[in-house]
């Protein structure tokens, strides 16, 4: 899926106009040997009027995905008295945030040393600064643009963790952050979303426009925030303003 730029086209779709024009041109030779294998078994593929029959036990009577089943499976497994899994599942971040972080921790997001373990790339090295391997940790805190947003907000505690260990992460001793779990959620996640925008799309953000991105998420999870929350949201913003005036 990393290598496709039209993630929601259909079988028909593809069949029809062909899947090279999906790809990114930046495919591994792993990749370039996946490809003439599926393109052999596109060619194979013969499409019916049928409506396709699929079932789950996350599924719905109405054969939607019930993504809260899955939320709970995921947090299920005797973690109630974990403390990672509490760090995960019972901050106010978005559950597919949540489920971001689960992955982070458990060092499971899709980021090139992963890849080159699964021999989906030839190189681990990062694409955006050429210097480290990119490991979640790399992503988070070791590149200079996860690194600048941790400076910045003084939290320097982050920089040099393992993401297993980032529920030990303290906040600034003489600015605490209220409700610090989701506000480690927030960052990471558009940290994360920076890196995806300039590996997919060619975008370079600056320190300033993350933090700008994280002011706006921020407002907007504020919405689902309980009554006596969401006064969180606005200590956030005002951490957050005075970070992004810090860089000039």
């Amino acid at each position: 899926m990393s290598h496709c730029t039209l993630k929601q086209a259909t079988v028909l779709e593809i069949k029809t106009t062909g899947l090279l024009p999906t790809l990114v041109p930046r495919l591994s030779t792993s990749a370039e040997q996946e490809l003439q294998l599926v393109l052999q078994i596109i060619d194979q593929t013969n499409l019916t009027p049928v409506h396709d029959k699929r079932s789950s036990p996350f599924f719905r009577p109405d054969n939607t995905l019930d993504s809260g089943a899955l939320y709970k499976l995921i947090k299920a497994r005797g973690q109630e008295d974990n403390p990672r899994a509490e760090f995960i599942w019972k901050n106010l971040a978005p559950p597919r945030v949540q489920l971001f972080l689960w992955l982070l921790m458990q060092g499971r997001i899709q980021c090139r040393s992963v890849l080159l373990r699964k021999g989906i790339v030839d190189s681990g090295t990062c694409e955006i600064c050429n210097a480290a391997i990119e490991s979640p940790e790399h992503i988070i805190h070791g590149c200079p643009l996860g690194r600048g947003v941790w400076t910045s907000l003084n939290l320097l505690s982050i920089i040099s963790v393992d993401m297993n260990d980032l529920h030990s992460v303290q906040g600034p001793p003489s600015n605490p952050i209220p409700e610090l779990p989701s506000f480690l959620a927030l960052v990471c996640w558009q940290i994360w979303k920076a890196r995806n925008a300039r590996i997919f799309r060619n975008e370079t953000q600056t320190v300033s426009q993350v933090l700008q991105d994280c002011i706006s998420a921020a407002s907007l999870w504020k919405h689902r925030f309980p009554t006596r929350e969401k006064p969180i949201v606005d200590l956030w913003c005002s951490i957050l303003v005075m970070a992004r005036e810090g860089q000039g």
